[in-house]
């Protein structure tokens, strides 16, 4: 696997890792683990498997072997809750001193839990026949402390100090000082109930081999654990049951609270009840309170944009999530212009990094502030929040963050790269910065229609939206934090010549579409692209408008039977298996289903919403993926998986929810303490939904919609005090 740094962009090169090679993955706070399907990290070999906290790998092997050659593989997942993995291996058919022993004879289970950033793993061992087994076996463990993206190909000229790895009584001791000057340290307690019989070190790779001989009596068991911690060694360290009793808990706690969704078919359950649980991994505890990282296990870190839009896509569900997004991101938002890392004043962070490389400024991502959306979407999301919680205390606390924002949306001394039309451009200063700066920002994304690639500065269409909603959002802020200020009718004219400027300058005419983009000449990037669609989410099109966009994203161009594409299939730039120029992107679907809602299109976010989870159903444990090839939906085969997308990914678990929430046209106003359902709609394969636990600051709604003839009928089982439900 290599990774390039190709114009301006961030790309994962494979090469000797076969892509499709499942991998089963569990995040816990700031740390994640990877491993293969037979529960394995090869000490071997170019891949992205292992052991991570804060972007350095502290554990690259983990393998079990049997008579020196790997066990049969029979089943792996990672459990109901996503609490732990578990791969099931048997023996293969051997012959040892004579004596054959027939595959299927021994039973062997490997189980790996997170808790408390530290990895704890149990391999059980069981003898299912009548003969005692004295057989060979031997574990291998590694770490070599590679940063994130050295893992994902950055080439280095100098690392730090691997040091040899040392073995101390039942302790293996793996060291790294970096170039940073910081000593990183993994400790590997191992628990063999049998004879070790030689440990091997090799000082050259930083691995160990601990080679023992396996007694097994008749119909017995025994069980090794290997307990991982990183720069000190664990004391008074719970049984590996006892581990994952604590972590169930705590997933269920965190679980409770979820708004709870079930319908009356039990497969869309299962896709719902997976996506909740992913999301709950992905959420991260901070000072500031709850966010979400963006993906296992290329982005498994604070990304601006991906944390607002998941904060977002679940609200009402877990309002909560919102609150602690918009705190920690105000607290990275951008204060001074540097070109280093694209930063400016009132911008809102991109990506932020922990490892070996942002230390030594390697990278820029430290953090890094090439977004031209994230900004627009901080002060949407601001204003959902507002209206859904009627946090007004919370509201005024963030107050200057709020007017930093807008101020990056229309004072060109806070911005350089607004045009005088209003419109925000992008361009990268950071020599290793981004060249596109929008949620499609692979180096081929954005294009003219001969297909030639468009270069910065570049005006996508969906940041012009979110720039108009932005406006809108923070002016109705104003009016309750401050109701005299002046920047309310500056922010509601700009607004207006955004929306105006938007009509004027990216119509698509041809088409009856939009552009993708404008250049820096103001010539457009004239494709059918998803893009667009966002214009439905900002609210800044007419409902004339916004049918002929929809029209066209259900196409057989745009529509792929399996969701709408990111690029139209006439385009010189298509390809269903490329990043951003044709796959299928459940995120991107939902906010456009969101718009959709705005306008009343119900019963084309079914259309949608059924066509993404008959996607889902199809990838291992009903786990929605990043993004998945864009080929034409045939009758006897599944989409086709893209070959490095992360899962679990936030975004793509949260727009199942933000789908449900659109295609339901629930509003919950907290101001107005009024429950908003606008003409719901439930889709083929469905009669009911059931909604429990819908959290206002008053007290729960529980509610039930159910299919009748020739509508779906409402019925509130229990809402808070003082609360009203308006039917519209």
């Amino acid at each position: 696997m290599e990774r390039k740094f190709i114009s301006g962009s961030w790309y994962v090169k494979y090469t000797d890792v076969v892509a499709n090679t499942r991998k089963l993955s569990l995040k816990e706070h700031e740390a994640f683990v990877v491993v293969d399907q037979q529960g394995d990290i090869p000490c071997v070999g170019n891949n992205e498997l292992g052991y991570y906290f804060r972007d350095t790998r502290f554990l690259s092997g983990l393998e079990f072997f049997l008579e020196d050659k790997r066990p049969l593989f029979l089943s792996s997942d990672i459990g109901n809750l996503g609490a732990e993995i578990r791969a099931i291996l048997t023996n293969p058919d051997m012959e040892i001193n004579g004596i054959f022993i027939p595959r299927s004879t021994i039973f062997i289970q490997k189980s790996y839990l997170l808790f408390n950033d530290n990895l704890t793993g149990n391999i059980h061992i069981k003898n299912f026949s009548e003969t005692p087994l004295s057989l060979k076996a031997n574990l291998c463990l590694g770490a070599d402390f590679k940063d994130i993206f050295e893992v994902r190909g950055k080439k280095r000229e100098q690392r730090g100090t691997l040091f040899s790895p040392v073995v101390h009584n039942s302790t293996l001791i793996f060291k790294y000082r970096g170039a940073d000057k910081i000593l990183r340290t993994t400790f590997v307690n191992i628990h063999i109930p049998f004879e070790v019989e030689e440990i091997i070190t090799q000082s050259e790779s930083a691995c160990v081999r601990i080679k023992f001989k396996l007694i097994l009596p008749p119909k017995g068991d025994q069980s090794v654990t290997i307990q991982v911690s990183r720069d000190h060694p664990e004391k008074n360290v719970k049984s590996y049951a006892e581990l994952i009793k604590l972590r169930r808990e705590k997933l269920i706690s965190y679980l409770d609270k979820f708004a709870y969704i079930r319908t009356d078919n039990e497969k869309i359950n299962e896709i719902i009840s997976r996506a909740a649980k992913d999301l709950n991994l992905m959420i991260t505890i901070t000072e500031e309170g709850p966010i979400t990282y963006a993906g296992i296990p290329w982005f498994s870190t604070i990304f601006g944009r991906d944390s607002i839009i998941t904060a977002y896509q679940l609200l009402p569900w877990y309002p909560e999530l919102a609150r602690g997004t918009l705190k920690f991101l105000a607290k990275y938002q951008g204060k001074t212009l540097d070109d280093f890392t694209d930063q400016e004043p009132g911008k809102i962070i991109h990506e932020l990094r922990q490892g070996e490389l942002a230390n030594l400024r390697e990278i820029p991502f430290i953090p890094y502030y090439g977004t031209v959306d994230a900004t627009p979407l901080f002060l949407i999301l601001a204003g959902e929040y507002f209206e859904t919680t009627g946090d007004i205390e919370f509201i005024k606390n963030l107050k200057e963050n709020l007017l930093m924002a807008f101020k990056w949306l229309t004072d060109r001394d806070y911005n350089p790269n607004i045009s005088e039309e209003g419109f925000l451009f992008y361009k990268r200063r950071s020599p290793y910065g981004l060249d596109n700066q929008g949620w499609k920002d692979s180096g081929d994304s954005i294009t003219y229609s001969s297909g030639k690639i468009a270069r910065p500065p570049i005006a996508t269409i969906e940041a012009q939206g979110y720039k108009y909603r932005a406006l809108v959002s923070f002016a109705d802020l104003m009016k309750h934090i401050d109701r005299n200020s002046n920047h309310i009718e500056i922010a509601l004219k700009e607004a207006e010549r955004v929306k105006k400027n938007i009509h004027l300058f990216f119509q698509y005419k041809r088409r009856n579409f939009y552009a993708i983009a404008l250049d820096g000449k103001k010539r457009r990037c004239n494709v059918i692209s998803s893009n667009p669609g966002h214009l439905l989410f900002s609210k800044v099109v007419s409902k004339n408008e916004a049918e002929k966009i929809v029209n066209i994203l259900l196409s057989e161009e745009m529509f792929s039977g399996y969701g709408i594409r990111t690029l139209g299939t006439r385009e010189k730039r298509f390809n269903p298996i490329s990043y951003h120029n044709g796959s299928v992107w459940p995120h991107d679907n939902s906010i456009i289903a969101e718009g959709m809602s705005f306008y009343g299109f119900r019963k084309e976010i079914g259309e949608i919403f059924i066509s993404i989870l008959d996607a889902v159903s199809f990838f291992p444990n009903f786990r929605v993926p990043e993004l998945f090839s864009g080929f034409e939906r045939t009758e006897f085969h599944g989409p086709i998986p893209y070959p490095t997308a992360c899962s679990p990914q936030a975004w793509a678990s949260g727009s199942i929810f933000l789908m449900i929430k659109a295609m339901l046209g629930l509003n919950v106003n907290a101001i107005e303490r009024t429950l908003y359902i606008s003409r719901p709609y439930i889709p083929r394969e469905i009669t009911r939904f059931i909604i429990e636990n819908l959290r206002t600051p008053d007290g729960i709604f529980n509610i039930i919609f159910k299919k009748e003839e020739k509508a779906v009928s409402v019925e509130v089982i229990r809402k808070p005090h003082k609360w009203k439900v308006q039917l519209i």
